[in-house]
């Protein structure tokens, strides 16, 4: 897994993260905590009948505690469905992350 992960990430303008395991879960934070270091790329969150509802929600609680900054999150766009994460990455240009900031988080609703 060491070896293909930089790959991964050097070969993807965005990643989709569906429901899974601790393999999931560390793969998408690794590509969110890049994020923090300036290498920043979509990441779509598939909340599939709310599967990651706790894992928004304590996504929250991190920022709300300074332990997460809104720049790192905003990497991530939480949609309901694989149809929705393909209307978002068809909209997404790479390289050009800002184009979904506005819409990326909204901490009072995860879709």
């Amino acid at each position: 897994m060491e070896l293909r992960k930089p790959q991964l990430y050097s070969r993807g303008d965005a990643f989709v993260v569906l429901p899974g395991g601790l393999g999931t879960l560390e793969e998408m934070a690794e590509v969110l905590s890049l994020a923090g270091l300036g290498l920043q790329k979509l990441v779509v969150l598939v909340n599939m009948n709310g599967f990651y509802d706790a894992l928004c929600a304590h996504m929250d609680l991190m920022i709300r505690e300074c332990m997460m900054t809104e720049d790192i999150r905003s990497a991530l766009k939480v949609v309901p469905d694989i149809a929705t994460a393909l209307q978002v990455l068809l909209a997404h240009k790479p390289g050009d992350i800002s184009v979904n900031k506005a819409s990326l988080w909204d901490s009072n609703k995860h879709e």
